[in-house]
Parts: C-alpha cells; structure tokens; sequence
C-alpha cells in the first residue's frame, strides 16, 4: 500500500512539471510567432515609408532639376531630372508589390499624376528650353505647380497610411508582449 501510494505521488512529482513545461513551451512557441508575424509586418510597414521618402526625394530632384534648367537653359541641370527616371520605376515597382490594399488608388494615382506632369510640363517645357522659347507664363508654372503638389498629396497620403499601419502593428506587438509576460508569470505562479 505505502509502495502504491509513493508511485503515484512520484508520478505526480514528475509527472506534472513536466506537463507544465510541455503546455508553457507550447504557448511560448504560439507567442512568439505571433510576435515574429508582427514584426514582419512591421518591417513592411517600415518598407513601404522607406520607398514613399525616396520617391518623393525622386520627385524634388525631377523639380529641381526641371527648375534650374527653366532658369539658365544649362543642360547640365537636367542631370538631376534624367538621373531620378530608372530608380523612380525601380522604387514605384517596388511600392506596387507590397502597397496595401487601401492604398493602391492612391499609388495608381500618382503614377498616373506623375505621367502626366512629364508629358504634359516637364517634357514641353524642356524642348521650349531648348528652342530657345520662353517659359516664364504664369499659367504654364501654375499648371506644373498644381500638378506637384497634386503628386506631393498623393504620397503623402500613402506615408500617413503606412505610419499609421505601422503604428496599428507595434500596438500589437506591445500588446503581445504583455500578454506573454501575464502567461508566464501565472504559468509560473501556476507550476509553483
């Protein structure tokens, strides 16, 4: 009877730390993807705001550089212009693979924005330049100017949208660290 007896509180000596620590791995393993699922879309998040602030660097040096040609007719100041094409459609492709859901209008929007203010202020404005034309008309400036800022909008929406995702993931990574640290602290208090 005594040998019975000590059998089964062995078992459950060993028995159930062991349970314990099988269900605390368990939920530690649950926790912890959860959070690297977070951080991952945190770190897209962070992506998306990275490729925002340099398109819209892309976008001040194409002014730029559209500006300061309009000014002295030097060629030389087209570099800025010419030089932010390849890594604007770089960063733009870049922007459409992982642009959410919501904001893909938006990101359509400024692509279709930014043509526009190419082929129909840039590109003319440069081959008036270039003939030798005038390009002080404060109609043909207005129009360019408006067509900027309207592409300014466009992203800065984006990079509201994208902070504020962004913020929206941290405050469930935060959340999902209180949670582990309130699991182990009654598995804890739990196991004994």
């Amino acid at each position: 009877l005594d040998f019975k007896r000590f059998k089964r509180i062995l078992r459950q000596v060993l028995l159930l730390p062991i349970v314990a620590c099988l269900i605390l791995a368990s939920v530690l393993i649950w926790q912890i993807r959860g959070a690297n699922e977070t951080v991952g879309l945190i770190e897209e998040s962070d992506q998306r705001i990275a490729l925002v602030a340099l398109i819209e660097k892309l976008v001040v040096d194409e002014e730029t550089g559209l500006r300061g040609y309009q000014t002295t007719s030097a060629a030389s100041f087209l570099q800025p212009y010419h030089s932010a094409e390849a890594p604007m459609q770089r960063a733009v492709a870049s922007l459409q693979a992982i642009v959410s859901p919501g904001q893909a209008g938006v990101l359509q929007q400024f692509i279709e924005e930014h043509q526009t203010w190419q082929q129909t202020f840039a590109e003319p404005l440069i081959a008036t330049v270039a003939a030798g034309g005038h390009t002080n008309d404060i109609d043909l400036n207005l129009q360019g100017m408006l067509q900027m800022n309207s592409m300014r909008d466009s992203l800065k929406a984006i990079m509201s949208a994208a902070n504020a995702n962004r913020e929206e993931r941290v405050a469930e990574w935060r959340r999902q660290s209180r949670q582990l640290l309130v699991l182990l602290i009654v598995l804890a208090i739990a196991i004994g």
